[in-house]
């Protein structure tokens, strides 16, 4: 028996006691909360460090596997807060709403922020429950010119509600007056500096697209970057009143909201005018009215009809599921490691109760060391996001900063530090504090099977988790590629867009004509819809032999000669709009899914009515292709010859390996026929890409989470290998001595473990099966959910523990066996 220890022990012990009665006893009086925690806390701080130093290695490994879990989640969670920090500035929030329209059609019901423009002012006078309106077009980005400035920017048409209703702060100007004259502007403070320098701009004067003169009447603080609404300069919506559309209730386009009084009823008001529209319109289709709260528009954009079915909110949710995954994972190593080496301390345990130590004072103290390593891990963390941050900011296109003066941030996180602390810590704590001290100290102590069997059950847990994140990263992947490589019925790949401003649009034939003439140019044509957002659609379409109750929605734009050969779109039948032919422009060209809905076998040569007043002769039939995201289905489509555009974008087809000289040729054309005005352009695969950005930044994350959960998991199944090798060490020397392989004792060692990774992807594969089932939902156009994305995953993980698990397993096997039985 070594003396020395028990010497030791004993002298801890009598320190103990001496310290209760100094305490409690020898004092007269009751102490004093403080008096009485002060030196209890400092004691527990100072044993906690000593464990901690005692067993170094269990404790790297914690503060690793905290640190990591720690780090992934302050990540998410600061991602998370940022996302939900959208549109929650406005003072009125809470009354304020976005009227939605439900177009119902054949295809179903479809939401749209599109509204009539006389709508605003209608439901203010109408309805008592409203207080304010307010009618803003889409965004418009038109050339701004002061002095020698000038530049494309981006700004909106809003009535004189908008200051006063939305909590846009002015710098200068009234709010109620700012938007009343039909030619004044109002700037944002940047874009005030960015045209007059440090003179004071209010009433000075602003050209608009080289044509509208408007007189500078207000400066409003710059938009803040959490606003749904981005504008950098308004002019009023009355210019744009004594146009014919904007006195059509069946012309939609602009959006509305209202303010509604503080005793207003939401739901009663959006029962009131889900009709409204009822005996204005005239159109075949029918519109419902609903409100949608102005704070949710960001985060809950996608509505099946009326009901909303999610949106950015989805991947909030699954950002926040996800940084708990990784929390819990990273506090199950903990857990593992202190049960499974709570066997060193079972004798500590049991001497603290001899001599009087309850059950609370125990937990107290594993509570403190799980805390401190927690604490540590945490410190630990922050640098390492304080690093990491600018590059996960270029990863999300954020612009979040680590803001250590705030509340906020601090609040955040204590709550992951507590969260984490807790979780690794409460079941540890109470597990030793419940240790025996009369079978501790006669050496009788056993572990509970109950206490190997919650071990398990938390490996099975954990590499549940992994399991279902490494699936979830494999769905994800394989959407985000299979949107990238899907033919959308058109070329995108050498297709340049520069949209129609200034005298483009009454100089395009000859700038068609000169474009063509250059080599590096294969065709030129135009679109009066943006490419991949055709918003345009109407149900006033008439056929022979249509039922008379049908409505069915078609989406429509007007286009210029050799459209289809500049999109690279291919025809199932008939002929593309041609110069050659003057009737075409009483033609039009239809898609798949439109002579579907028509019923025509053979569309070619029929006639359809537009709108009651314009006869259409269907020339050509295209093969479906994508004018919206994947999100969407494809819908019918009609593409009417306009030889002449009003607005929209020209479309230019390059030829391979030409761009440089072909947009030099596009930029010198642009000057000569647009002089004044800057030459922008894009590519319509960079278009294309930013439609699915959200899922290419979850594509990366997913990735990159994975592999840190991964790691966190290996951390934790590490330290219980290592305590399992140890506890078998004498076993694995005598199957060596008998006669034992290296590989027969590394299985022996790694089957169990295995077993419990087999049963952990048996129980993730059905939940991660639903979980990306529903995700796919989101998408038109998925990828099927097939078996060996569930096979490849556990297969992974089984390959990642083995390696974990037979590191150490044959280490131990090629130990000398004398070392190990020599103890004895």
């Amino acid at each position: 028996m070594n003396y020395g220890i028990w010497y030791a022990r004993l002298g801890y012990g009598w320190d103990v006691l001496r310290s209760i009665h100094l305490t409690f006893i020898k004092r007269k009086s009751v102490p004093s909360t403080r008096t009485l925690y002060t030196p209890m806390l400092r004691n527990y701080l100072t044993i906690a460090s000593r464990n901690l130093q005692r067993n170094l290695l269990s404790t790297l490994i914690n503060v690793v596997g905290l640190g990591l879990g720690i780090v992934c989640s302050l990540l998410i969670l600061l991602w998370v807060q940022d996302e939900l920090r959208f549109d929650a500035f406005h003072t009125q929030g809470e009354a304020l709403y976005r009227v939605k329209a439900l177009q119902l059609h054949q295809q179903g019901a479809f939401a749209t922020d599109a509204t009539p423009a006389m709508l605003a002012a209608s439901l203010e006078q109408e309805f008592g429950e409203v207080s304010q309106s307010l009618v803003m077009s889409w965004e418009e980005r038109w050339l701004l010119r002061a002095g020698n400035t000038a530049d494309y920017e981006t700004g909106t048409l809003a009535n004189e509600a908008l200051f006063s209703m939305l909590s846009f702060p002015l710098l200068e100007g009234n709010p109620q007056t700012v938007l009343s004259s039909p030619t004044s502007i109002v700037l944002s403070e940047k874009l005030a500096k960015k045209y007059f320098g440090e003179a004071d701009p209010v009433g000075k004067t602003v050209r608009l697209d080289n044509r509208l003169d408007f007189m500078v009447s207000g400066i409003f603080k710059d938009v803040p970057r959490h606003s749904s609404l981005q504008f950098d300069y308004v002019i009023p919506f009355a210019l744009l009143q004594k146009e014919a559309w904007a006195r059509d209730w069946n012309a939609i386009g602009p959006e509305t909201f209202v303010r509604l009084r503080h005793d207003a009823d939401a739901g009663e008001l959006g029962r009131k005018i889900r009709h409204y529209l009822d005996d204005k319109r005239t159109e075949i289709s029918k519109m419902e009215l609903f409100l949608q709260p102005f704070e949710e528009m960001y985060l809950h954009s996608n509505y099946l009809a009326s009901k909303q079915t999610g949106g950015r909110i989805t991947y909030v949710y699954l950002f926040s599921a996800l940084a708990l995954f990784i929390i819990v994972i990273a506090s199950i190593n903990f857990i593992n490691l202190s049960t499974t080496q709570s066997l060193r301390r079972a004798k500590e345990v049991g001497i603290r109760k001899a001599v009087g130590a309850g059950k609370g004072i125990l937990v107290g103290q594993f509570l403190t060391e799980s805390l401190l390593v927690t604490c540590l891990s945490a410190l630990l963390a922050v640098g390492v996001v304080g690093l990491l941050l600018p590059q996960f900011n270029a990863l999300t296109g954020k612009q979040m900063v680590l803001e250590l003066h705030s509340v906020g941030f601090w609040k955040l996180f204590l709550s992951v530090t507590l969260l984490t602390g807790m979780l690794a810590g409460v079941y540890p704590a109470f597990f030793l504090a419940s240790f025996q001290p009369i079978r501790v100290l006669k050496g009788t102590f056993r572990f509970n099977p109950r206490a190997a069997l919650l071990r398990k059950g938390l490996v099975v847990f954990q590499f549940s988790l992994s399991v279902i994140l490494i699936v979830g990263t494999l769905v994800i992947v394989r959407q985000t590629d299979f949107i990238g490589q899907k033919h959308l019925g058109m070329d995108r790949e050498n297709l340049a867009r520069t949209f129609i401003a200034g005298s483009l649009a009454k100089n395009y034939a000859p700038l068609r004509q000169e474009l063509l003439q250059s080599s590096a140019i294969r065709s030129v044509s135009f679109s009066g819809q943006p490419l991949f957002d055709f918003n345009f659609r109407t149900s006033e379409v008439e056929w022979s032999g249509k039922p008379a109750a049908t409505v069915t929605m078609f989406s429509h734009s007007g286009a210029g000669y050799d459209y289809t050969r500049t999109m690279g779109i291919g025809l199932k039948e008939g002929r593309d709009f041609s110069p050659d032919f003057p009737t075409d422009t009483a033609s039009v060209l239809i898609n798949e899914a439109a002579a579907k809905a028509m019923g025509f076998a053979e569309p070619v040569g029929k006639t359809i009515t537009i709108a009651g007043i314009w006869k259409r002769r269907i020339i050509g039939v295209m093969h479906n292709f994508h004018v919206r995201s994947l999100h969407q289905p494809i819908e019918p489509l009609l593409i009417s010859l306009e030889p002449e555009p009003g607005w929209g974008e020209i479309l230019v087809k390059i030829s391979p390996g030409q761009t440089p000289k072909a947009m030099k040729v596009l930029e010198k054309a642009c000057h000569k026929y647009n002089p004044g005005f800057p030459f922008r352009y894009t590519f319509a695969d960079q278009t294309f890409g930013r439609l699915y950005q959200s899922e290419m930044v979850m594509k990366q994350l997913a990735w990159y989470f994975a592999a840190l959960a991964m790691l966190i998991a290996c951390l934790g199944l590490l330290g219980l290998a290592t305590f399992t090798v140890q506890q078998r060490q004498k076993e694995i020397s005598i199957r060596k001595v008998l006669g034992a392989s290296v590989i027969g004792i590394v299985l022996l060692l790694a089957r169990d473990f295995l077993k419990l990774v087999l049963l952990a992807a048996a129980i993730a594969s059905p939940l991660a099966w639903y979980g990306m089932h529903r995700w796919l939902e989101n998408f038109a156009y998925r990828v099927q959910l097939e078996w060996w994305l569930f096979a490849l995953a556990a297969l992974s993980v089984l390959l990642v523990a083995f390696v974990t698990v037979s590191s150490l397993a044959i280490k131990a096997a090629i130990d000398n066996p004398l070392k190990s039985l020599k103890t004895e």
